[in-house]
């Protein structure tokens, strides 16, 4: 039985929506209690090819991080859903969003002041794309202002696309996810139904490549949502019991596919170049099944070789960074290379200048602005003598 019902927080402070679950055995587990360090890791991957393309090191758009960092944030949202339901029996919308709130809005803020910042650099065209561009960043509609307009209209803030394509999902998928979970019990069956729909916005985006302007689709979230699909149907599968099966009967076929999706990620960062939208597309499907095999295969065997090389401390370092890295790296490197005339040596010492000021402000920020934040989502957490995991959120 699903029972919606209006009650008051712990706290006592304001109503809050809560969804109470009867029906749905009690089994699975999604991981509660783990890091899943590893995730850190591929985090730090993933934003290391987004960098790289801003700093011209290779030219497909940097895309195939983005698709990494969607496929792990619909795993993590879905699993952090799906562990509230199984210690409390219910799903508080007001804490889930308050936490979303704490983690991202205030160093997009800061972020976003950097830029406008930074912006007195550059010339005044894209200057004033940067400023007009700030209430559809801050109202997380920026990759529609950009599907409408063009790949530069957010100016400075051009990578800020993607993280509106993260927040429509964390406002969407929540309500829809515990309502539909709660009149489907069955996790493995509902994760098949999220892998079929994820196909289905794959299909979608190629075809409407051929209808619609390619940049269009490639910014849209309707286009765009494969990778959030198949994170959370990874999510519902691992707390399922067929996940564990699937451990004790393939854990080497995983590892191989684990190494053959890192290849086929870092193939199609340097070796892809879209020469029409249909490749395009294809690439970013690729890119999407890679992701979602590489956290499947770290997930479920964490003593693996591909493991312990994202759970290096290095890695982890930078992947626990990797929000603020995404933020700022763009601003910076437009400034830096904004007239891209220099000889290789200057480009070179230009680009390690860029890459130190990034890790500094980077750090700067996740110290003193970020880390503030985070202790404070404790308030909002089903458990609040537990401090939420920076590294699962």
């Amino acid at each position: 039985m699903l029972e919606i019902t209006e009650g008051r927080s712990r706290t006592g402070d304001g109503l809050q929506a809560i969804v109470r679950f009867e029906d749905e055995p009690k089994t699975g587990s999604t991981g509660r209690g783990q890091r899943w360090a590893a995730l850190d890791g591929l985090r730090a991957l993933a934003v290391g090819i987004v960098v790289a393309r801003h700093f011209g090191l290779h030219s497909n758009g940097g895309f195939a991080g983005v698709d990494v960092f969607f496929v792990i944030s619909g795993f993590l949202i879905t699993s952090l859903l799906l562990d509230e339901r199984q210690k409390t029996g219910t799903v508080s919308f007001r804490n889930f969003w308050a936490r979303r709130a704490l983690r991202l809005f205030p160093a997009l803020v800061v972020a976003i002041a950097f830029a406008l910042l930074m912006s007195l650099a550059v010339n005044a065209s894209l200057r004033h794309q940067t400023v007009a561009a700030v209430p559809a960043v801050l109202l997380y509609v920026g990759n529609w202002w950009t599907a409408l307009g063009h790949a530069h209209s957010l100016g400075l803030l051009s990578s800020f696309w993607s993280l509106a394509v993260e927040e429509q999902f964390y406002v969407l998928w929540p309500i829809l996810a515990i309502v539909w979970l709660a009149r489907t019990p069955h996790r493995a069956r509902a994760a098949c139904i999220l892998g079929i729909l994820s196909i289905a916005d794959c299909v979608w985006s190629i075809v409407a490549s051929h209808i619609l302007n390619v940049g269009y689709v490639y910014y849209r979230s309707d286009t765009h949502a494969m990778g959030l699909l198949a994170g959370s149907a990874l999510a519902l599968f691992l707390s399922s019991k067929s996940a564990m099966e699937l451990t004790k009967r393939a854990s080497v076929v995983l590892r191989i596919l684990g190494v053959a999706s890192v290849i086929t990620i870092l193939g199609i960062t340097v070796g892809v170049r879209f020469n029409d939208e249909t490749v395009q597309q294809l690439a970013v499907i690729a890119a999407t099944l890679a992701s979602s095999v590489l956290v499947l295969q770290l997930v479920l065997v964490p003593s693996g070789m591909l493991s312990r090389i994202f759970k290096h401390p290095i890695c982890t370092w930078f992947g626990r960074r990797s929000y603020g890295i995404y933020l700022y790296n763009y601003a910076i490197t437009v400034v830096l290379l904004q007239h891209d005339r220099h000889h290789d040596l200057h480009r070179l010492l230009l680009t390690g200048l860029g890459l130190i000021a990034i890790v500094v402000i980077t750090a700067a920020s996740y110290r003193w602005v970020e880390q503030p934040f985070l202790r404070r989502k404790g308030r909002f957490t089903p458990d609040r003598g537990i401090e939420p995991d920076p590294a699962r959120v």
